[in-house]
């Protein structure tokens, strides 16, 4: 009886641990005037930063930036297997979502704009690894995984012009290999 009453106890602990936490993350940070000042949100944040970024419950004020980003990327892997086939998997694209769809799939948009960025790089071999166990069942041995982001750059908007839809269809213009995982032959 006591030690289910530990448990529970650490249970609700731990609760209530990552309940502040996610909250001290959600609300925007400001740092107090004077010098090496230093607010409690800030040291929180610090202190509880790895276990909120392997968790993926980070939560980053990026999406509300007045500086809109001029560029439409997507980020594909190509798997190369060992019987010479491939496959090219893409993340989720909101081009091509509903806009139900697409507003059910924006955390996974907000993932692939932060692997996109070299400050995810950590990430990347994690990435690679769950495709190669992902398509290893199915098709076989992997023998190498690319990330690939395609890119293009998005004009100024033109005040003479009515604002655009939503768009349907992207053309990326321009691919760069930025992770490769060599995977020996079973």
């Amino acid at each position: 009886m006591l030690g289910k009453k530990i448990v529970i106890g650490a249970l609700k602990t731990l609760y209530f641990a990552l309940l502040a936490t996610i909250l001290v993350w959600a609300i925007p940070l400001f740092q107090p005037k004077g010098k090496n000042r230093t607010s409690l949100g800030v040291v929180i944040r610090e202190a509880t930063k790895r276990p909120m970024y392997w968790s993926g419950l980070w939560q980053g004020w990026t999406m509300f930036s007045p500086d809109a980003s001029n560029v439409n990327f997507s980020i594909q892997i190509a798997i190369e297997f060992y019987d010479g086939t491939f496959e090219f998997p893409r993340l989720p694209q909101l081009h091509t979502m509903s806009k139900w769809q697409a507003y059910r799939h924006d955390r996974h948009r907000k993932f692939a704009e932060n692997i996109n960025r070299d400050t995810g790089r950590r990430l990347w071999p994690h990435i690679a690894d769950y495709y190669q166990q992902k398509y290893f069942a199915s098709h076989g041995p992997v023998k190498q995984i690319d990330l690939v982001r395609w890119w293009t750059l998005v004009p100024p908007p033109d005040e003479s012009q009515p604002p655009p839809s939503f768009p349907t269809s992207v053309n990326f213009e321009h691919s760069y290999i930025f992770y490769t995982a060599k995977y020996p032959e079973p």
